[in-house]
């Protein structure tokens, strides 16, 4: 923050905050998000990141789904595998492996089930007949995929 200028920086350049009593106090505290919200409005979550990893900073981003899409390591790590969806008519990208053991060999699963595609199973292993669970099926209380 020093090296950008931004706004009040100097409130860090004081022994106080190595001390744990200090960090951990409300004056601290709202010191430090004054401050650092200011620093983390004026740049991406990416900077922030890589700022963070230049200097020791334990700092990482809150990702939402496009960037974990859009994630330099995901990507060079080949996680991200796409999966023929019938019922949605196309491709769908889904998570990789969540890890390589050697020679283990990883493969995508089954598609997820559409919506109500197991409500008649599931409901007749509870005990409900075809002409109930059709019932509720036509009163909007439950959602039974058609086959």
């Amino acid at each position: 923050m020093k090296d950008e200028n931004v706004e009040e920086w100097e409130v860090f350049d004081n022994d106080h905050w190595i001390e744990q009593a200090y960090r951990e106090s409300r004056e601290a505290y709202g010191m430090f998000c004054h401050v650092f919200e200011r620093f983390t409005m004026q740049h991406t979550k990416q900077y922030l990141y890589d700022a963070g990893q230049a200097h020791k900073v334990a700092i990482s981003p809150v990702s939402n789904g496009k960037d974990l899409l859009e994630n330099p390591q995901l990507i060079h790590h080949d996680f991200w595998k796409s999966l023929n969806h019938e019922p949605v008519g196309g491709e769908v990208v889904c998570p990789g492996p969540p890890y390589v053991f050697g020679n283990l060999k990883w493969r995508l699963g089954d598609t997820v089930p559409v919506f109500g595609q197991h409500t008649a199973e599931i409901l007749g292993e509870c005990g409900y007949s075809s002409d109930e669970i059709e019932a509720l099926a036509k009163e909007g209380v439950v959602h039974v995929a058609k086959s």
